[in-house]
C-alpha cells in the first residue's frame, strides 16, 4: 500500500470514497455542489488529502484543514 497526498486530478477517486462512506453510515449521498466546493478548497489548498493506495485504487484517506492567519 503506498501513501501520498491527493491533487485535484484524483478527484474521482475520491469522491467515490466520499459516495461509498456515506452510504456506509446510512447518509444521503453529497450532490455535484459539494463535489465543486471540495475540488475548489484542495486546488486553494485549503483541505489536504492523504490517500492509501493500493495500486490504482484508493482505498481510504486522510485529510487536513488549512487555517490562513
Amino acid at each position: 500500500m503506498e501513501y501520498k497526498r491527493i491533487d485535484v486530478s484524483q478527484i474521482d477517486s475520491l469522491w467515490e470514497l466520499q459516495r461509498q462512506y456515506k452510504a456506509e453510515i446510512g447518509e444521503d449521498a453529497p450532490g455535484y455542489a459539494a463535489r465543486e466546493r471540495l475540488v475548489r478548497a484542495i486546488r486553494e489548498e485549503n483541505i489536504l488529502f492523504y490517500g492509501a493506495w493500493e495500486g490504482d485504487s484508493l482505498v481510504g484517506c486522510r485529510h487536513r484543514r488549512i487555517f490562513h492567519v
